[in-house]
């Protein structure tokens, strides 16, 4: 199960991924008066996580935190700050895995451009439900554990990059699960022998997938890229 560390550190990871030459560091808040640097260095601060448990009567029974992070670019030469800033802005708008939280209102709008280097990003944390994992497979009746298989697989882009909260349906089975941050998802309690048919929703489209469950132990399913006017 991940953890709000597990998130943390994947941030940190994607970052300096996204910007090698630059030095990142998670700290519990921004210095007023920090003396500047000659090379830009990323600042990381957790400012806050949202719970949101499932709807009474919803298929969907995970619950969801939503951690909000703070981003902050310090350096000597103001121009290089804001181009490190773009280059993290425009490529978590292309991350599945985390997102820019836009300024919702003027106050917002004037905060950001008062303070240009910094920037909000916005991770989510799925926990499934205690009850959908200790959840039986009741019908039929006569169904033992040893007749019982598992669906264990990745869901990916076209690039190879992993899709976090892909919804993974089994609509002969009743059954549905989401994947996670990496992209993974387990279906368990699916017939041990013969295919099963899965729906994969994600990023605005629908992908069908045949299982076989004796024969493959583990799926990888990819998900077309969104056209340009998705």
């Amino acid at each position: 199960m991940m953890h709000i560390d597990d998130v943390s550190r994947s941030l940190e990871e994607w970052l300096r991924r996204t910007a090698p030459d630059v030095e990142v560091a998670l700290v519990s808040s921004f210095e007023r008066n920090r003396e500047p640097i000659d090379r830009p260095s990323i600042e990381v601060c957790f400012r806050s996580i949202e719970h949101r448990k499932p709807d009474r009567g919803s298929l969907e029974r995970d619950e969801m935190f939503k951690l909000t992070y703070r981003l902050r670019v310090s350096g000597g030469d103001p121009l290089e700050n804001q181009h490190v800033l773009s280059e993290i802005y425009f490529s978590a708008r292309e991350s599945t895995e985390f997102e820019i939280d836009e300024p919702s209102s003027r106050a917002d709008a004037a905060a950001t451009e008062s303070d240009p280097a910094t920037l909000t990003v916005v991770a989510h944390l799925v926990r499934p439900s205690k009850a959908a994992r200790a959840a039986v497979v009741t019908q039929p009746l006569d169904v033992r554990l040893r007749s019982l298989g598992r669906i264990e697989g990745k869901v990916v882009t076209e690039a190879g990059a992993p899709v976090m909260l892909a919804r993974i349906e089994a609509p002969a089975l009743g059954k549905r699960v989401v994947s996670d941050t990496a992209g993974r998802f387990a279906m368990v309690g699916v017939p041990a022998t013969g295919a099963v048919s899965l729906t994969v929703t994600a990023r605005n489209k629908n992908v069908d997938v045949s299982v076989d469950v004796e024969k493959q132990t583990e799926v990888v399913i990819v998900v077309p890229k969104e056209s340009e006017h998705a």
